[in-house]
């Protein structure tokens, strides 16, 4: 897939500037769930607007840029959006368990898992929908059906990792460094996140994408 800089147009732009304001918008949420536990996080949720517009700008770089190595390695602009569209997910996974937690005050224990696996469900479809559209641009119609089931395959093995490496750091870890519960909750989060990129990239490239 050999694009050169002059392709990224206006509906590449359009389409990095809507992921970058559904990550955004789930980051201000994730920073006005911490603004009482993290003092960075209070003065970065009383700049909303900002924050979103710096996150929108980032993807934006982030995938222009990789439109340089495109020509090079095939795969490199698949990877730029796969980690963009990451990006998205893992924002509507941490935003939607801060919503869970800010409206029930439970970050740990049984609770926890089951908002995480909740959060994990609707970055899945997000992750579906773009990656199956976005990044690696498969964009027929037929046999959809089938590359959903082939996607949540491969979705539940990382749901596994997800969930599992989350629910260890948080519970049986547990807070780090003077850390706050529900601080120590997104940094699980955070942790299962790193664990689920390499398996996701070629799990959707390899065995449901796959031209």
């Amino acid at each position: 897939m050999n694009k050169s800089v002059t392709n990224y147009n206006k509906s590449e732009l359009l389409k990095s500037i809507i992921l970058g304001l559904i990550s955004g918008v789930f980051l201000v949420i994730v920073l006005s769930s911490l603004k009482n536990d993290s003092e960075i996080a209070s003065k970065l949720s009383d700049h909303k607007v900002l924050v979103v517009l710096f996150v929108c700008l980032c993807l934006i770089i982030w995938v222009y840029g990789f439109y340089f190595f495109a020509s090079k390695w095939a795969t490199a602009l698949q990877f730029g959006k796969f980690i963009a569209v990451g990006q998205s997910n893992g924002a509507i996974d941490i935003g939607i368990l801060n919503l869970l937690i800010l409206f029930t005050n439970i970050d740990s224990g049984i609770y926890f898992s089951v908002f995480k696996g909740t959060s994990f469900i609707f970055a899945i479809i997000n992750s579906f929908l773009w990656n199956k559209f976005w990044s690696f641009e498969s964009t027929e119609k037929h046999g959809m059906g089938k590359q959903f089931v082939k996607f949540l395959a491969v979705a539940a093995v990382g749901l596994i990792i997800n969930v599992s490496v989350a629910s260890f750091v948080v519970n049986y870890v547990g807070p780090q460094w003077g850390l706050s519960t529900r601080v120590w909750a997104n940094v699980g989060v955070l942790s299962s996140v790193l664990f689920n990129i390499i398996w996701d990239f070629y799990g959707y490239k390899m065995l449901v994408f796959n031209k």
